[in-house]
């Protein structure tokens, strides 16, 4: 039985034994001895690459639907980033890799619904393989899209967890991917993030004493806990942060 649900993008992703809710399709993992040092027994860990925060809100409520947890962690990704579902029947008439793979896998399987993650403005959602009427909304709504919009729907999702989390009485803890008042253009992270508008109306509605200010990127920067990449942090940076920072402690204990 789980304790603690943690969710999530990419840098939750590369915890978890396998991606995007499919167990058949296991994640890579090269530094294994690593990986096995987490305690999958009492975490349940679902993060899929490119995920925005409607995809995340979406699947905190569908895994507290199917289990009950004690505690649950959220690391909410990039502002820009937006997300869309589609129902799973339609899903099964779009191309497939193999058996166990679509040919545009950045999405979510939960159940009858199947959420599609853009990873960002001009990112995989919006290029060649994402199926093209996907490709063609996630392409218009950010023709259209002003900072001030894509923060109202960033925290309009969280502000529905926050509430849907409290009104449950499940605990939570939840921390930012990056810093979100940071200008973000000019830096690696680029358009697969972006900056809070603070003029957002919704700004004063968030619950911020329940996000934690120390942000996984800028730590792992700091910290020299970066992948190769110079985007993600590796996985043992990303056991420190949860440990560290949000006093989370995400691998086994001795007796176990």
């Amino acid at each position: 039985m789980y304790h603690t649900l943690v969710v999530g993008c990419s840098y939750v992703e590369m915890l978890s034994p396998f991606p995007h809710n499919n167990p058949n399709h296991h994640i890579h993992h090269p530094d294994r001895k690593l990986f096995d040092t987490i305690d999958h027994d009492n975490f349940l860990i679902v993060g899929r690459a490119g995920s925005g925060n409607p995809g995340i809100a979406a699947k905190v409520m569908h895994e507290c639907s199917k289990h009950k947890f004690d505690q649950v962690i959220v690391l909410w990704s990039g502002i820009n980033r937006l997300d869309f579902p589609i129902p799973i029947n339609l899903q099964k008439t779009f191309p497939r890799v193999n058996q166990n793979e679509w040919a545009y896998d950045y999405i979510t399987e939960l159940e009858d619904m199947v959420w599609y993650h853009s990873g960002g403005w001009g990112a995989s959602g919006c290029q060649g393989n994402c199926p093209k009427f996907i490709r063609e909304f996630f392409q218009n709504q950010y023709k259209g899209a002003t900072p001030k919009y894509l923060t109202d729907l960033s925290l309009q999702s969280v502000i529905s967890t926050q509430s849907f989390l409290k009104a449950n009485n499940i605990d939570y803890k939840m921390g930012w991917l990056y810093d979100i008042n940071a200008k973000t253009n000019n830096t690696h992270l680029g358009s697969g993030c972006g900056d809070l508008d603070t003029t957002s109306r919704y700004v004063d509605l968030m619950d911020w004493s329940k996000i934690n200010k120390i942000t996984a990127y800028e730590w792992s920067r700091d910290n020299n806990l970066l992948s190769d990449d110079q985007y993600h942090w590796t996985r043992a940076g990303a056991i420190k942060w949860f440990d560290q920072i949000l006093d989370v402690k995400l691998t086994k204990t001795l007796d176990q």
